[in-house]
């Protein structure tokens, strides 16, 4: 026995609009209330009002997840970016990472990245 995989759960103001994005604009499957990726799922929940959407750089800290890439950072930076996802520059870091900011439209951010020794390989 086992835990499997967690989904973080988003309140949002418009579920399908919010599942349409994560669908055609990052590359998710809408599979009932959920959205999913590559292993990475969102349970996306109709907030009761605006004051329930809180993204936790609007209250204290910086971001709702941080996203490991098994791969190129730039990569999927260049397909959301085609797709016409709200994305900010990648940074590489002094601590050995690459990253960037990608954003929902409930303003709920997402830091994608991984470590600088992909690049190397």
């Amino acid at each position: 026995m086992r835990l499997n995989k967690a989904s973080q759960t988003l309140l949002v103001s418009d579920v399908s609009i919010s599942q349409e994005y994560y669908r055609d604009q990052l590359g998710f499957k809408i599979e009932g209330q959920f959205v999913e990726r590559d292993g990475v799922s969102f349970l996306i929940k109709k907030a009761e009002n605006k004051e329930l959407i809180r993204p936790n750089h609007t209250v204290n800290g910086f971001m709702e997840s941080f996203i490991w890439v098994d791969g190129n950072v730039d990569e999927f930076y260049e397909e959301f970016k085609a797709r016409g996802a709200k994305v900010e520059e990648p940074v590489t870091r002094d601590y050995g990472m690459r990253d960037f900011l990608v954003y929902d439209l409930d303003g709920y951010r997402f830091c994608i990245g991984g470590p600088l020794n992909y690049y190397e390989k």
